[in-house]
């Protein structure tokens, strides 16, 4: 038999659990707009019944767990689809920044480059230089033209100079965001060990739901896996370990963090990932998703392609503009030149790698000698060969070339001089150029050459060419040194339409066309996949949204499900005080 006071205990079971539903509601409520905040249940059960005769007596309800409602498996593909986007929205942004820095639209289409309106992007520059040489052919006399010619290679070489450096600066930046990218990754890792540990004391000790605290871990880890590619295991007792890279970062209540370390033998000091556990475990290349993947695409792939591409853009003007150069005459010949090139020992043939920065062949170049009037007065041929002639040989087959070898003897001499160079003077008052070099020997020693240096990042005019009282003069776009003779001029123009880009099968500007062409394809291609990527994440968020989300419309009936029944269960116990008020109070009173 149950008695009042057990029919009591029913009410305050009810008026309790009611409360708890209208805390629950309220909680939901006040966190409606809280990111990464999963609504919560309050499951409630009846209590268990007294087994009496004639049959079972109910006893009430209770909230029997709290529990939140999320999918994990849309979590599961929210961290696969966060990473792949936060790759693909980082690397846009990589794209973005190199097209900034060439100054040329990042087009899949290559003609399209042709007719773009850019001023100062590469293509534009090449252009306007070749063309500069074109219409010197027109009137190789004019100063004027001479000064565009200078001014307009002045602003190629500058560009290319600024393009290269804000590559490698730009590489640089990517470099120290991967660091502080890796330093994110710890800082989160550790802040999803201390959870593990709230999470595993308060589920181990009461039995209740951390419904709190997993959803904070739940948003720790989806913004880790927009970082980096994360592989997740959950244990019994509700603590997760994590892997990223192919690497434990979080174990339980432990972190090993990751550590971004310069190794030491690389010149370009870039950080390498390496596991904490074991340090020789190079991780670099295992991430290859997420916002760190596409720092590491873009700082060891991205930036160094396209560094390598103008490098060799650079290189092969500097090359091809040179070998025409120095075998055409400008508006004075020379009485002493020498090399600005210092080999180790001129003793050692020119084919040894690492003495001449650009290649030769075996052939043979012409000294053109000249009275003090422009009038020829001897053609010398000297032979030469990288795999047999030293700087020393080189030097006496010059000198030796009019017949005549010695300091001060015949037209011409040469020396190799204390520093190593080669030194070529002429004699009696004579002058000299140079014509017809099969060898490329004289570009190579940077003899009557327009450019110096070996790539984007040192190209440069040649001091002789910038000389204010004559480097105007010594551009040379005579073939002959008669009055009108235009075919070095003709001779550079022509490069632009020449095939010596890959191999020589290609012409320099389609080679960087191409280039471009190819970087455009890629960030199409990437854009294209980032929308695609943050459509399909957006459309994950808004599902899980529609599981875990609060619906203040839906708490708002359970706000007044809960009144009522609070409202009742209070009713059932003042009766039930009514009750047992008149057993103590009111039986066996008489009138």
């Amino acid at each position: 038999m149950v008695t009042l006071f057990g029919i009591f205990e029913v009410g305050a079971r009810g008026l309790a659990t009611q409360q708890s539903g209208l805390d629950i509601t309220g909680h939901n409520i006040a966190n409606a707009n809280t990111p990464g905040f999963s609504r919560q249940r309050a499951n409630l059960a009846s209590t268990l019944p007294l087994n009496l005769t004639p049959g079972a007596v109910p006893t009430g309800v209770e909230v029997q767990s709290i529990t939140r409602l999320r999918d994990e498996f849309l979590d599961f593909q929210i961290r696969q689809q966060a990473s792949l986007s936060g790759f693909f929205g980082e690397s846009e942004d990589v794209f973005t920044q190199m097209e900034v820095i060439l100054q040329d639209p990042l087009n899949p289409l290559a003609e399209l480059l042709e007719e773009s309106s850019t001023t100062g992007g590469l293509n534009a520059l090449m252009k306007r230089f070749f063309s500069s040489f074109q219409e010197l052919a027109g009137n190789p006399e004019s100063f004027a033209i001479r000064a565009t010619v200078r001014e307009t290679a002045n602003t190629l070489t500058t560009s290319l100079n600024i393009m290269h450096d804000s590559l490698v600066r730009f590489q640089s930046d990517l470099n120290r965001e991967i660091n502080a990218t890796v330093d994110q990754i710890n800082g989160i890792a550790e802040r999803i060990a201390t959870l593990n540990e709230e999470i595993s004391r308060i589920e181990t000790q009461t039995g209740n739901f951390a419904n709190d605290a997993r959803d904070t871990r739940d948003k720790l880890l989806t913004e880790l896996s927009e970082i980096v590619a994360i592989e997740t295991n959950e244990r019994s007792n509700g603590i997760v370990d994590v892997r990223a890279g192919g690497s434990s970062i979080v174990i339980g209540r432990q972190v090993a963090p990751l550590v971004a370390q310069i190794d030491p033998a690389d010149p370009d000091r870039f950080f390498q990932i390496l596991n904490s556990v074991e340090l020789s475990q190079v991780l670099t290349n295992e991430f290859d998703s997420g916002r760190l993947g596409a720092l590491i695409e873009g700082r060891d792939r991205l930036v160094p392609d396209t560094i390598d591409q103008i490098n060799q853009i650079a290189n092969l003007i500097i090359q091809e503009v040179n070998n025409v150069h120095s075998q055409h005459i400008g508006l004075v010949a020379f009485d002493s030149l020498t090399s600005p090139f210092s080999v180790l020992d001129p003793a050692v043939t020119l084919d040894t790698v690492g003495f001449l920065d650009f290649p030769t062949q075996a052939g043979q170049f012409t000294i053109r000698v000249t009275d003090s009037n422009g009038v020829v007065q001897d053609l010398l041929t000297v032979s030469f060969d990288p795999a047999i002639d030293t700087l020393s040989s080189l030097a006496a087959a010059i000198d030796g070339a009019d017949g005549l070898p010695g300091p001060a003897s015949g037209s011409i001499s040469a020396v190799v001089n204390a520093n190593n160079q080669l030194e070529i003077t002429s004699n009696s008052g004579l002058e000299f150029t140079f014509n017809d070099d099969t060898s490329h020997i004289l570009a190579a020693l940077g003899l009557n050459t327009f450019f110096t240096g070996t790539g984007a990042g040192d190209i440069a005019l040649t001091d002789f060419i910038l000389d204010p009282e004559m480097g105007l003069h010594r551009i040379a776009a005579s073939g002959t040194g008669a009055e009108g003779d235009n075919m070095g001029a003709l001779a550079i123009a022509d490069l632009e339409f020449g095939n010596i880009a890959r191999n020589n099968t290609t012409t320099l500007g389609d080679f960087y066309r191409e280039g471009i062409a190819d970087l455009g394809v890629r960030a199409q291609r990437n854009k294209s996949l980032s929308s695609e990527s943050a459509t399909f994440l957006e459309d994950l968020k808004l599902r899980q949204e529609s599981v875990a989300g609060v619906s203040l419309d839906e708490e708002s009936v359970n706000l007044i499900k809960f009144q009522q029944a609070f409202n009742g269960a209070a009713r059932y116990i003042t009766i039930v005080d009514s009750l047992i008020d008149r057993v103590v109070n009111g039986l066996g009173i008489t009138r």
